[in-house]
């Protein structure tokens, strides 16, 4: 780069965001400071963590803005005008990020903000943010939702995309990534938006070291010169690394459970002078980080708190700790850190060991790709790792090994940092040679093709099989089949070294899939592509394909145990169950006030006795969420459980839509009541309908129930002072509640009138709903309602409309027609579903008997006075209906929904 640069070489205008922090920039970011600063070449930086990439990336940032400076050096800052997205691979590293650029960024009143599963963010509050932090997923999935949700009008700003961690494209989740980079190669290419940031948008990504950063590079369009790829003498503390080999045990899970009894030995033999290091023991699993904290708190035996001030700070800490086994050992210097614990514990020991009150940390991988937490010298506790989707231990990727061995050694404390790595001795080369670099980078984009083949159609970026072709250039997949093409030989069969009919056939059979299943339509002879109804649904529901083709494929009547088993079955969940889990799930199973069950095979009665599959364990943690005696989780189950609670009411909500798109009444009405159970954790028939107020949990909810006020229509016809003292709490909290009750819509009255009937167009039927309240405003989420009318002798839905239950004019009706049953009673289920609210749903069911149709011809039938004489005629007579087979009834059907126990059915 020439020398090194300084602050004093940006603008006067941008100088306040380096304030307080640096006034030079280090070796890695004056080398790099031209391409970052001084032109707009796509980048792709690959060094060591911790050598001042996140620098490089904050250049990028101060050029793009350097754009709204005046010809006098002043910043004339447009927000939103163009933007700037980070997509980085963890949610915790995105809140950080988040938190500190906004800090950084703020002199120049740059708008930095979050986008993560747990952050919800408007079009409206889109189009003024500066700065958009996020996950892979998480803006794959909204960059999906086409023109009419307000967010593809935010794509068109986007002039700076920063991609962290860009070595994820090697992991599974690389395919979100690689399919949002190249949705903005396409988007910038599309007619109409010229001049617009995003057809000149700028690619800046940063990896750990990687051999193949070149491919990266010509993926995303970089120069030569921006390619850049450093080793070890970029890190700023000198990293030491030191593999211990062990002999292997009879399993990988026992040989991880021998390693605890090597770990007091390896934090003594490899600390500094006899001492003891700040040491981040990484582990493979939340219960191995719980265990060896155990085994260290028990083999220390008080050695990790050797002074007295420490002690001090770890006797005040330990009371504002939640985890009763936690506060435990971090009185003795260690302590456990993972994902499942609650927020409030992970940061007071993140703190802890910032302040080095806490001597060692047991982590997951969350402290490797998120938080930056660095420590004197780091355990890698085991090579392996359990795969979920091998289901089997595998050796780490390197990538995650050199992720866990940048974190030893604290810039600015440290002469060096130390890394040991306990592994079996056939693997003790391998991880020698792990600080040269980390394995080559493969896409993973081939599996799943089908998904992203699938959104850009329906996006209509991809209309032709020549366009989808053409993007598929446009990937890092085709990069690495250029230079790898035997990794994906199993996708890709190509023949003499040409590609180009090995892609043609790969997309072809992918297109093919779909349209089989109605998702595309793919013309044959032209091969045009086009969006559909339900390809549209598992786009923007963001469905794995064959969690969708399992939708297409079901049959009609799905029940509400049908749908838990569809749902607990899709391809989005990946659970195991680990040892110790069986007995605890099979409990649940075997609850017997439990509403639903898993079916023992070929006996639908019986329970199954032992649960066996992933998809059992998903089906009895939602049903244990919902039910009204619940069995306690330990925490690993309740993080996992949340995890199946953020994604199950989504899976639910497609399917409504699937079948409501297909006509199907009793799956469309048992969908979207079980997407409203999953999400208020409760089902239709609970007693404890008051446990969704928001002053009511479990406690106090149990106390009303037991006066007989756990329902919403019994708290509303309650006094006060009656549900004060059930509920055992002082005035005016009965008023508040009550207020608060009376902002959820009221059950409205639903009724069937039969007006007309013919043989060619059948029953002239209307619908009516009344409300007895007066409208309400301010609620509408809780208002959100849906009016349904089925047909129950064909399960056809014939009204299917969203209203809001609170402020619709009163009475409503709407006309409908039904079909006549060959000479069979007609049975007509009316409902209105409040979406989000249990407790609020009405029902009516309506039987047209072969009396009422007759009486309804009569009654059209003008008197035989008034025919004219061929009226008469036998040719001309009113023909009885044929018979014909027997309708199937409903098992299971919609009426158990609209009938459901916690229903309210308000006759006229």
């Amino acid at each position: 780069g020439g020398g090194c640069y300084g602050v004093g070489d940006l603008p006067a205008a941008f100088q306040p965001v380096y304030m307080g922090r640096f006034s030079y920039f280090n070796a890695l970011q004056s080398d790099l400071f031209p391409v970052a600063f001084q032109s707009d070449a796509h980048m792709v930086v690959a060094a060591p963590t911790g050598s001042g990439k996140t620098g490089v990336m904050e250049l990028a940032i101060l050029r793009l803005l350097a754009g709204e400076l005046d010809p006098d050096g002043r910043f004339r800052h447009t927000p939103g005008a163009s933007k700037v997205v980070y997509v980085a691979p963890m949610k915790a590293l995105v809140q950080e990020k988040s938190v500190e650029w906004g800090r950084v960024f703020a002199p120049l009143g740059v708008r930095v903000a979050p986008l993560t599963a747990e952050d919800e963010i408007t079009p409206s509050d889109l189009s003024s943010t500066d700065v958009l932090l996020t996950t892979p997923e998480k803006f794959d999935s909204i960059t999906r939702r086409g023109a009419d949700s307000g967010f593809m009008g935010m794509l068109s700003t986007i002039a700076l995309l920063l991609i962290d961690e860009v070595h994820i494209l090697n992991d599974p989740r690389g395919k979100s990534l690689e399919a949002l980079v190249s949705r903005l190669k396409l988007i910038a290419q599309l007619p109409g938006i010229e001049g617009l940031p995003v057809t000149r948008v700028r690619c800046v990504a940063a990896s750990a070291t990687i051999p193949n950063a070149g491919d990266v590079g010509r993926w995303l369009g970089a120069p030569a010169e921006a390619i850049c790829s450093y080793g070890e003498e970029m890190r700023p503390v000198p990293l030491r690394l030191q593999v211990v080999g062990y002999s292997p045990s009879r399993n990988p899970w026992f040989f991880d459970k021998t390693l605890n009894t090597h770990l007091w030995g390896v934090l003594r033999t490899y600390g500094r002078g006899g001492g003891l290091r700040p040491t981040i023991v990484f582990c493979s699993s939340r219960r191995g980080a719980v265990e060896s904290a155990q085994q260290l708190a028990s083999d220390a035996r008080g050695a990790l708190v050797p002074g007295h001030d420490q002690a001090q700070r770890l006797h005040a800490a330990v009371p504002r700790i939640k985890d009763k086994r936690l506060r435990g050992f971090a009185a003795q210097g260690v302590a456990y850190h993972h994902a499942a614990m609650h927020m409030e514990d992970r940061q007071l020991m993140e703190a802890l060991f910032r302040e080095r009150a806490l001597t060692v940390l047991c982590s997951t991988s969350t402290l490797a790709f998120g938080v930056n937490l660095p420590a004197q010298m780091v355990v890698i506790k085991g090579t392996h790792q359990w795969s979920s989707s091998s289901s089997s231990y595998e050796e780490y990727e390197r990538a995650t090994c050199l992720q866990m061995a940048g974190r030893a050694g604290r810039s600015h404390l440290d002469e060096e940092g130390l890394c040991v790595v306990m592994t079996q001795k056939a693997n003790v080369q391998r991880y020698a040679d792990l600080v040269r670099g980390t394995e080559t980078i493969e896409s993973t984009l081939h599996e799943a093709l089908p998904e992203c083949l699938n959104s850009e159609v329906q996006l209509g970026t991809l209309t032709t099989l020549e366009s989808a072709i053409e993007w598929l250039r446009g990937t890092f997949l085709y990069q690495r089949l250029l230079s790898n093409p035997g990794h994906y030989g199993k996708h890709f069969k190509s023949g003499g070294g040409n590609l180009e009919p090995a892609i043609r056939e790969a997309l072809l059979a992918a297109l093919a899939q779909l349209s089989q299943h109605g998702l595309v339509c793919l013309d044959p002879q032209t091969l045009v592509l086009s969006p559909t109804i339900p390809g549209t649904i598992m786009s923007r529901s963001y469905l794995k394909f064959p969690t969708m083709q399992a939708l297409c494929t079901a049959h009609a009547r799905l029940s509400m145990h049908d749908l838990l088993v569809l749902v607990s079955r899709a391809s989005e969940f990946n659970l195991r169950i680990r040892r110790g889990e069986k007995k605890l799930l099979n409990s649940i199973n075997g609850a017997p006030d439990s509403n639903f069950w898993i079916r023992a095979p070929g006996s639908p009665s019986k329970r199954l006795r032992l649960v066996q599959e992933g998809g059992h364990k998903v089906f009895l943690l939602l049903v244990n969420a919902a039910n009204d005696r619940t069995v306690d989780l330990d925490a690993a189950l309740r993080h996992e459980l949340q995890e199946v609670l953020h994604v199950a009411p989504r899976i639910a909500a497609a399917a409504f839509k699937y079948f409501k798109h297909t006509g199907a009444f009793a799956a469309a009405a048992n969908a979207l009541v079980l997407g409203k159970c999953l999400r208020q954790r409760m089902w239709n028939g609970t007693r404890f309908q008051c446990q969704q107020l928001k002053a009511v949990g479990k406690v106090i909810g149990e106390r009303l129930e037991a006066a007989g006020l756990g329902k919403l229509d019994a708290l509303e016809a309650a006094d006060a002072s009656r549900i004060e003292m059930a509920a055992q709490t002082r005035y005016p909290w009965g008023a508040n509640l009550k207020a608060d009750v009376s902002r959820f819509p009221q059950a409205v009255e639903v009724s069937i009138e039969l007006v007309d009937c013919s043989e060619a167009s059948g029953l002239q039927c209307k619908v009516s709903i009344d409300r007895r309240s007066l409208p309400q405003s301010g609620n509408e989420d809780r208002a959100r309602g849906w009016l349904l009318v089925g047909h129950r002798n064909s399960d056809k839905l014939l009204v299917c409309e969203q209203i809001d239950m609170a402020a619709f004019k009163t009475p409503y009706s709407q006309a409908f027609t039904a079909p006549l049953d060959d000479g069979r009673p007609v049975h007509l289920v009316a409902g209105v579903i409040a979406e989000n609210v249990v407790g609020r749903d009405s029902h009516r069911l309506k039987t047209v008997t072969t009396a009422d149709v007759a009486a309804l011809r009569r009654a059209a039938r003008p008197p035989l006075s008034d025919l004219p004489p061929r009226a008469t005629s036998e040719g001309n007579a009113p023909r009885m209906p044929s018979s014909g087979a027997p309708a199937a009834g409903p098992t299971h059907s919609a009426e158990r929904s609209l009938h459901a126990r916690g229903g309210a059915s308000r006759p006229r």
